[in-house]
């Protein structure tokens, strides 16, 4: 066979695969546009069948592109069918890595609330804590349950949700802009305004606080933050942009991070992207890592030391009292410190 006729044979392969595809896809759609006109009598037998039909087209379609899979109509769909049949089918195709929760929890817990089958308390219980799927269909959850919530006149659930400022984010900072100990929790966040989170997952209450550190474009603010228990915590950033800028990038908290008190300004070696306390320490000896410079700090982050120019490291971990890690693009980096 030659390599011209193998090329045609390998195009008319890619097209059956193709066409595959486009044929699953097209029924899925089709009975959940049906569904869309209005089910007279709830059929649970009906939205099993469909459920099934759904996994089957992906098991079939096994490791080939699934872009465009029409996972969140067939669910949809399944609700349409027989709301009670949602939920249970979400968490089968989950377990079954048919998708991933995540991914369409927003999308169930809307129609559900669309239909009456979960009332706004029992969506914001049931709201991702984290979450990289979505955002528009999110933002569209949380407006209709705050919607529900003023129709309701309970408006103290209110102030369990979050309301950022105009400009202000939370950077990614490998995650290490949020810090937990044992039910609590601390989000810092970036930007326009530079504040802090504080959060009990057994309360659910939430208060935010703001900060003296650099903040006002979107370059700046606090990166990282680290907490021993939960009144001692320490807060590093600055602003990505000017690297050598060390002016109220660095701050601690003694209360849980209800107030601040900025450290070290303008003697430190600059914008930092992640700080860590050394175990047992009780937060008197911190590390810290920024893409210009690794640095140490021995009395609580009041001063710091610059250890080591090495360049390109962006988060930082202690193994044990004397070992750190270190991790950037295309690198990692064990380092012995002795005391």
């Amino acid at each position: 066979m030659n390599d011209k006729l193998s090329k045609d044979f390998f195009d008319k392969a890619i097209k059956s695969v193709s066409e595959i595809d486009i044929e699953a896809f097209a029924q899925i759609r089709s009975i959940y546009q049906l569904s869309q006109i209005g089910i007279v009598n709830e059929n649970p037998q009906l939205a099993y069948d469909f459920a099934r039909f759904i996994e089957y087209c992906d098991i079939k379609l096994g490791n080939y592109d699934k872009k465009g899979f029409p996972y969140d109509d067939g669910l949809v769909g399944i609700g349409n069918i027989d709301k009670s049949s949602m939920f249970p089918t979400l968490c089968r195709w989950h377990h079954r890595n048919v998708i991933n929760l995540g991914g369409s929890i927003i999308t169930l817990l809307k129609k559900a609330m669309e239909i009456g089958y979960i009332d706004h308390i029992t969506a914001s219980s049931l709201l991702p804590l984290k979450t990289n799927y979505n955002w528009q269909s999110l933002e569209d959850l949380y407006k209709m349950i705050i919607a529900r919530i003023d129709i309701t006149g309970k408006t103290e659930i209110k102030n369990k949700f979050i309301k950022f400022n105009e400009g202000e984010a939370a950077f990614a900072a490998s995650n290490t802009n949020i810090a937990t100990y044992k039910t609590k929790f601390w989000v810092a966040t970036g930007g326009k305004m530079s504040r802090i989170i504080k959060g009990d997952f057994a309360s659910l209450e939430s208060n935010i606080y703001n900060t003296p550190f650099i903040q006002g474009e979107s370059s700046q603010g606090i990166y990282s933050i680290d907490f021993y228990e939960d009144k001692f915590g320490i807060a590093v950033g600055g602003d990505y942009t000017k690297q050598d800028a060390n002016v109220n990038n660095i701050a601690t908290t003694n209360n849980g991070g209800e107030s601040w008190q900025i450290q070290a300004s303008g003697k430190n070696a600059g914008y930092t992207t992640c700080v860590k306390i050394k175990p047992g320490s009780r937060g008197k000896e911190i590390i810290s890592v920024g893409d210009q410079h690794i640095s140490y700090s021995s009395d609580f982050g009041k001063t710091w030391k610059k250890i080591s120019d090495e360049k390109g490291f962006y988060v930082c971990q202690w193994i044990d009292g004397n070992t750190v890690v270190f991790a950037g693009k295309d690198k990692i980096s064990l380092m012995k410190l002795k005391f």
